[in-house]
């Protein structure tokens, strides 16, 4: 995107259909000083599950309970407090992908094992 800005003389970014790309016209317009898209960090605030649940509790808005997980140790006791069922996703742009809901405890470790191979963050979120 960035060598077709500069090759081509572009004015505007419009994404298409998914995060990923709303991301990338952020990223990418914010560097050439482009207008029409959001800024990267917003982008991020809105697009990365973990982000936006820090953005909704840091300005008092009622969320669903999280525990945010960067690895897979200790997942029973990071998710002790959160009730069944539960909904295992990666934080990034996967397109649905790794998303799993879980109805018991026993289920978790390989919803988590499934979005950790999924996420290129190498975060996810148990809500």
């Amino acid at each position: 995107m960035l060598l077709l800005v500069e090759k081509h003389n572009i004015d505007f970014i419009f994404p298409g259909c998914n995060d990923f790309a709303a991301v990338t016209a952020s990223t990418v317009s914010e560097k050439y000083g482009l207008i029409g898209n959001d800024s990267t960090k917003n982008c991020l605030a809105i697009h990365h599950k973990n982000k936006f649940r820090n953005l909704l509790s840091e300005h008092d808005l009622p969320a669903p309970n999280i525990a945010i997980l960067e690895n897979s140790q200790g997942v029973t006791a990071k998710c002790a407090k959160l009730k069944f069922p539960v909904m295992v996703k990666p934080v990034d742009l996967t397109g649905g992908k790794g998303i799993v809901k879980v109805s018991h405890k026993d289920e978790l470790a390989e919803a988590v094992k499934a979005a950790f191979s999924i996420t290129r963050q190498n975060t996810i979120v148990v809500e």
